[in-house]
């Protein structure tokens, strides 16, 4: 394993250093970084002093993300993630206290980063409760298609971390089930009384089966779980008839 198994893109690039720099300078970043023996942040040379720090953070998230995908959270080590980071432990150590602290601050970035591509997909554009819905999950499985080693972390191997890390990721699935029934009851508002842990078992059920695949490293077939996943859903929220509409749904938009 070595640090030319990790990237920062532009998206873990903006993550890591705030939205307060002009496209400008975040493409000049970009560019310091491509030209660098590995595009690591600890090799590039003339980055400017407040987008160093930031951007060693976040190349470390990266580094422990890709450790936990692929070694799982027990057996991964500090050593593990400073030999894909290619740094020494000293300086692994200048930016977390470790492997824990580590990977919830990974765990925290890329869940926010998840939860505002979701929330971005339902509410671009507009449209029924369905067309919002069908584009948040085509969200959920582009992240993980795209971002798979994130992915699995944040979704499979976060499950066997300690109490922090399972508490972490209870919080984000329960955060995903209360924003699934606020939508539904405001755009469906005839719907038949639904019953308590609707959307968590909604919700559940999707994170089971992206886990499985997941484990299984189908990331390059997932997004054709979207129809699949969209007739589990509207069959908890609307009927029969208008779910088995979903087998062959329109395309995203």
């Amino acid at each position: 394993m070595s640090a030319d198994s990790i990237k920062l893109n532009r998206d873990t690039l903006v993550a890591a250093i705030g939205d307060g720099w002009s496209p400008g300078q975040v493409n000049n970043a970009i560019k310091l970084l491509a030209e660098g023996p590995d595009g690591s942040p600890f090799r590039v040379r003339h980055l400017p002093a407040e987008l160093t720090r930031p951007l060693q953070r976040e190349w470390l998230m990266l580094a422990v993300l890709k450790a936990v995908a692929e070694r799982g959270y027990p057996a991964t080590t500090v050593l593990d993630v400073t030999e894909i980071g290619g740094v020494q432990r000293t300086v692994f150590y200048e930016h977390f206290a470790g492997k824990e602290d580590c990977f919830l601050a990974a765990f925290d970035a890329h869940a926010r980063r998840l939860q505002r591509k979701v929330a971005m997909a339902f509410n671009r554009g507009g449209g029924d409760w369905r067309d919002r819905l069908r584009r948040a999950i085509a969200a959920l499985l582009q992240f993980a298609a795209n971002e798979p080693s994130a992915a699995r972390a944040l979704i499979v191997e976060a499950r066997a971390g300690g109490p922090n890390v399972v508490l972490r990721r209870t919080a984000l699935a329960d955060t995903f089930a209360t924003h699934l029934d606020e939508r539904a009851q405001a755009l469906l508002p005839d719907c038949p009384t639904r019953p308590p842990g609707t959307a968590a078992a909604v919700v559940g059920g999707i994170d089971a089966v992206l886990s499985a695949r997941l484990l299984r490293d189908e990331h390059e077939a997932l997004m054709s779980l979207l129809p699949s996943l969209m007739y589990f859903a509207a069959l908890h929220y609307e009927s029969h008839q208008a779910a088995s509409g979903e087998i062959e749904p329109p395309l995203v938009h």
